[in-house]
Order: structure tokens, then C-alpha cells, then sequence
């Protein structure tokens, strides 16, 4: 075999040299473009909005429908709220809507003198406190002055955020819902007033709105 000469070795030995430079570079650019990946993923998320009712047990009957009313008579009733809300809650009672007529002139009205009082509890239904007990954690129902004029807690306690003391509901309703027994209990007083000022009260009437509202309760962002 001829042996090349020295002009043909320094030859191939040179061009070998540029070559072996891009096969590195080609190695280089093929192992940025390469790498090990994995992922995880939590599926199936869903956001149901919570629902809530209220109900009570009067089928559409006013508590009370008393005519011919006098000094010192008093009397009582109950009346059953049901919670279906599905989520904790506040149910809180107030009055609204109060409507009067009197005799003029006069600054003494009835509501200034038809006191009320509601005590929470359980037991009893709809115009029959029969049974009823009262919750000694929550008895009062618009706070602790308890029995008040009527027109004092029109004024006082007359929408969600002034309403009277909390029934702080569970959300767990499971088939029945969760109820709370109100006992309502009113009284004609007509103590400190002189004998003409009671007379002015004759003829008078007085009409109002019992509510129970229900709002879901503050949940902290997680």
C-alpha cells in the first residue's frame, strides 16, 4: 500500500479538527432543548351556592286580632321559625311597619303603652305556648331590656341590623330544618299616666309587623 505523504496527513488531520468542534456544538444545542417534566393536578373542583328558607307555623293568620283592649290586660303566643338554610346562620326577630291612630289632642299613644316581650325557646306551636321552655342562653328576644314598648322597638329594632338577639343556626337541616319557638307576650300598661291620659287612649289602635330575617353568617376566607 502507498503511505501517504506528510502534505496528505497534516491535511486530514486539520479538516478533522473543525468537524469534531461541530459535532460537539450540535450535542450542546440537542441538550438545551431536553428535559424531564411531570405534573400533578387536583380535578372536578365545583362552587354550589348554599340555600336557605324560612318558615313559620301562623298559615298566613295574625298572631294577634284583639279588639276592646283595657288597662293592665295582658296576654301570650307562640309561634314556631323553621331554618332550612343549609350553611350556618343568623335568624334575628324586629318590627316593622307600625301603624297607629288616637284621639287629637294628644301626645299619649297606644304603642307607647302596649309593651311586648318575646322569649326564645323550644316546644309549643302557633298560638299555643303549651310546653314551651325557654333558652336560658338565648331567652331574650330583642336584647336586654327585654319587655318594651311597641313603639320603642319599631324605632329601635326595625330591620336585620338592629334586630333583636341572634338564633345562630347550625346548617345541619338533615329533613325537618331547625326551629326555634318565640313566645310573644304583650301587656296594656298604662302605669304613671294620670286618669285623663289613660282615658285618651280610648279608641286607639295600633298595628305592626313581627319579622324573622335570616342571613348566612360571615365565613373568613380560607
Amino acid at each position: 500500500m502507498k503511505t501517504p505523504s506528510l502534505r496528505m496527513r497534516r491535511t486530514v488531520s486539520l479538516s478533522a479538527v473543525p468537524l469534531a468542534v461541530l459535532l460537539a456544538g450540535g450535542l450542546v444545542w440537542q441538550g438545551s432543548q431536553a428535559a424531564f417534566t411531570d405534573d400533578t393536578s387536583n380535578d372536578n373542583n365545583v362552587w354550589s351556592a348554599g340555600s336557605m328558607d324560612l318558615i313559620d307555623d301562623d298559615n298566613g293568620v295574625a298572631a294577634f286580632n284583639i279588639y276592646s283592649i283595657v288597662p293592665t290586660q295582658r296576654g301570650q303566643r307562640c309561634i314556631v321559625v323553621t331554618s332550612y338554610a343549609n350553611h350556618p346562620s343568623e335568624v334575628r326577630p324586629y318590627v316593622r311597619n307600625l301603624t297607629s291612630t288616637k284621639n287629637e289632642p294628644t301626645d299619649t299613644a297606644l304603642e307607647d303603652h302596649l309593651f311586648l316581650d318575646l322569649v326564645q325557646g323550644d316546644g309549643g306551636s302557633f298560638g299555643d305556648c303549651e310546653g314551651f321552655a325557654a333558652d336560658a342562653a338565648t331567652a331574650t328576644g330583642f336584647g336586654a331590656a327585654g319587655r318594651q314598648p311597641i313603639s320603642v322597638l319599631n324605632r329601635d329594632h326595625s330591620s336585620f341590623d338592629s334586630g333583636g338577639a341572634v338564633w345562630q343556626t347550625t346548617g345541619d337541616i338533615q329533613t325537618t330544618g331547625e326551629k326555634r319557638t318565640y313566645k310573644i307576650t304583650w301587656e296594656f300598661d298604662t302605669d304613671g299616666l294620670t286618669q285623663e291620659q289613660v282615658n285618651s287612649l280610648q279608641k286607639g289602635t295600633v298595628g305592626a309587623e313581627l319579622v324573622w330575617e335570616i342571613h348566612s353568617s360571615d365565613h373568613p376566607n380560607p
